[in-house]
């Protein structure tokens, strides 16, 4: 019940969001100040609009959905085509490096919900004309995705503070932690593992682990 009200609150306050967009829309070509609020506007609109849509997705997921086996590669890739129009909202290229398949025994909406708030965060994360670059690699101990973003780094000393819940704790210039607390959160039900890491650039890594199952 809570769900399905959460749900309709989110398609009301999009469709209030986007309202507000179309009328604001006229006076972006406007020079002066008229046409720098104007965009100022549209930008917080946008940002606002993802946040919606994002706790839209959250509270959709389904978390008691049984595993089953899937193809992880295939859902990454749905889940960045799924993503490519906030990618090009943000200016920010998207690359994936992946094995053409790579099978496993995973509840599947949560692992979809789960892949889409790590992207979300890694496109937030990174300034215009940058890219993230997410990569699959398969071993004998499960899957790993990999999600490199081109923002600020984040301190060793915060990483284990904002998968526990402290949304300051990504003041030094990143986004706030809702995605990647969320994912904490879902990874933990579904039974893979999160870290943060260092990239190979000094860039923030983050890395979710499915581990093999018995089955797969």
């Amino acid at each position: 019940m809570l769900v399905a009200a959460l749900r309709v609150l989110g398609t009301q306050l999009r469709g209030i969001l986007s309202a507000i967009g179309r009328d604001i829309a006229p006076l972006r070509g406007q020079g002066g100040d008229v046409g720098e609020t104007a965009s100022s506007v549209g930008r917080h609109v946008t940002a606002a609009s993802e946040i919606v849509s994002d706790l839209a997705r959250l509270g959709a997921c389904p978390l008691h959905e049984f595993p089953r086996h899937c193809d992880v590669a295939d859902v990454l890739r749905d889940v960045v085509k799924d993503d490519m129009a906030r990618a090009a909202r943000h200016d920010v290229r998207v690359v994936v490096e992946s094995p053409e398949a790579a099978h496993e025994v995973v509840p599947q909406g949560a692992l979809t919900v789960l892949l889409h708030a790590l992207l979300d965060h890694a496109i937030s994360a990174s300034p215009p004309g940058s890219e993230v670059v997410v990569t699959l690699v398969e071993g004998p101990g499960g899957v790993e995705i990999t999600f490199d973003d081109a923002g600020p780094p984040l301190p060793a000393a915060a990483r284990s503070v904002v998968l526990s819940r402290d949304f300051e704790a990504v003041a030094q210039g990143r986004p706030p932690a809702l995605q990647l607390i969320a994912a904490h959160a879902i990874a933990a039900h579904a039974g893979c593992g999160i870290a943060i890491e260092d990239g190979p650039q000094g860039e923030t890594r983050v890395r979710l682990t499915i581990p093999r199952s018995t089955g797969g």
